[in-house]
């Protein structure tokens, strides 16, 4: 049985016509089947199982290449990695077997935790309005790109916070590449006249610092998914080992960034 990080239904609330919350879902008591409805499928809280396959599997399977569409579903995967991603062919699975730092709002693929990073670390400015919750969903698409399959390749690994495995490059080599690539973003930030685009820039700028204090990252050496996507499944196991300093950690230099990029722009705006 697989467990999740929220509040556990009591015993009592398995048999009585109770609707206990459960990842934040109630319980389907209309029917009283005891399950949680999330959208795309239903969810048994006991077993912590869906009781149908993920509807979105044939979106896990790679197409022929035939056109830029085409080209483009391959290389952004669903499930951070589609069928290359050996925990998505268990199609009953629950936020990839990770509950604990991974989300499946809809019942269909899970989210990451920098959502969580995000959200937290632009916890006042979300409720003083400075940032809303909009600009707030263009940085998370932003990160998501970063994380998309075209940016896992070794070469681009300074985009996580990690060196590439295949050339022996060193820590401070690959954290020159990202400190040039946030730099970039903060200036692009700074000086787009577009808000949806100056935030879309931010988002760039803040997943490789979000990511440096994750286990399998800070600086490890990364050579790709591996054969059957192996090393990637191995990877994704590990960066749901977060503990919470190393989240806060997480939270603490996004914001710093933040107010960085902010200062950065008050004054191009003064300029």
């Amino acid at each position: 049985m697989h467990s999740v990080a929220v509040k556990k239904p009591t015993k009592q609330a398995f048999f009585q016509k109770e609707t206990p919350k459960y990842a934040t879902k109630t319980v389907n008591s209309g029917l009283e089947t005891g399950l949680y409805y999330y959208g795309a499928r239903y969810l048994d809280p006991k077993t912590s199982r869906w009781i149908s396959a993920d509807p979105a599997m044939g979106e896990y399977i790679p197409v022929a290449p035939i056109n830029e569409e085409a080209k483009k579903h391959n290389q952004n995967l669903p499930g951070m990695g589609g069928i290359f991603n050996l925990v998505n062919m268990h199609t009953y699975h629950y936020a990839g077997n990770n509950p604990v730092t991974l989300t499946d709002p809809d019942g269909r693929w899970p989210k990451k935790i920098h959502r969580y990073i995000l959200e937290k670390a632009f916890e006042n400015e979300l409720k003083s309005g400075e940032i809303t919750q909009a600009q707030l969903e263009i940085m998370i698409k932003a990160g998501e790109w970063i994380d998309s399959s075209p940016n896992q390749t070794p070469e681009r690994s300074y985009l996580h916070s990690m060196t590439d495995g295949t050339k022996g490059q060193t820590k401070e080599e690959a954290m020159e590449l990202r400190n040039e690539f946030v730099s970039r973003e903060i200036e692009n930030f700074a000086s787009a006249t577009d808000m949806d685009k100056a935030f879309e820039h931010l988002g760039f700028a803040l997943h490789p610092i979000s990511d440096e204090d994750a286990p399998p990252h800070n600086w490890e050496a990364w050579s790709g998914y591996g054969f059957l996507g192996i090393k990637g499944l191995k990877h994704l196991f590990r960066e749901g080992k977060n503990n919470p300093d190393e989240i806060n950690a997480s939270i603490e230099k996004v914001r710093s960034c933040y107010q960085e990029a902010m200062q950065l722009r008050n004054q191009k705006q003064q300029e």
